[in-house]
């Protein structure tokens, strides 16, 4: 009898822990996204150019860090560069952001600490904003510096930046200026072995 409640248990245990990740599953209710748009405290467009898992992040818990060139700011007031914390994982309704892709990000918090997640509206779909009235942002920022170095952190120059552009540019035109000087000097050459080039 013992035996059997013990099975009994051991199997109600099983069923139980079968069904524990879909009750951890990140679970939203439906909104607009101007429901989004009055509930976020910042609403903006920009690209992501790095992302940092924090100290302590797992797969389900901990937080991760996304860095943003931020470009147009539509709600609230934003800087040129911002990160914005969501959290590790989907159970967790982290939001999976990836570096060099643009958002549209509805963000909440205050005094520079920024979250959002899969929640909260944040999309990778850049016409939600047009498409539910929001076409005109506050703030806007240039993209170029953002085409040139689009991965690239605040003061840092990658590979195939604009540092190497101007090397290359320089070696371009030492050549041409080397082979002008040698083409005069063989035109001199050729005039002064001419009958009378010397006179």
């Amino acid at each position: 009898m013992r035996h059997r409640v013990v099975l009994v248990l051991a199997l109600v245990s099983l069923g139980l822990l079968g069904r524990a990740p879909a009750a951890w599953s990140c679970s939203c209710g439906e909104q607009t996204t101007a429901q989004a748009y009055r509930t976020a405290a910042v609403v903006f467009i920009g690209m992501v150019t790095a992302v940092e898992e924090r100290a302590g992040a797992t797969d389900v818990s901990g937080e991760i860090g996304a860095s943003f060139a931020v470009h147009d700011v539509f709600k609230g007031s934003m800087p040129r560069r911002a990160t914005i914390s969501t959290f590790a994982g989907a159970p967790a309704c982290g939001f999976d952001f990836v570096a060099g892709k643009r958002y549209v990000v509805f963000a909440s918090g205050e005094d520079g600490q920024l979250k959002t997640d899969t929640c909260s509206g944040t999309t990778p779909d850049l016409t939600v904003l047009s498409k539910a009235g929001f076409d005109k942002p506050k703030t806007q920022y240039s993209m170029l510096e953002d085409a040139v170095a689009p991965l690239a952190p605040a003061g840092a120059l990658p590979v195939g930046s604009s540092r190497t552009g101007m090397v290359v540019f320089a070696f371009v035109l030492a050549a041409v200026a080397l082979a002008s000087l040698l083409v005069g000097r063989f035109r001199m050459r050729r005039s002064a072995d001419l009958p009378g080039g010397g006179v």
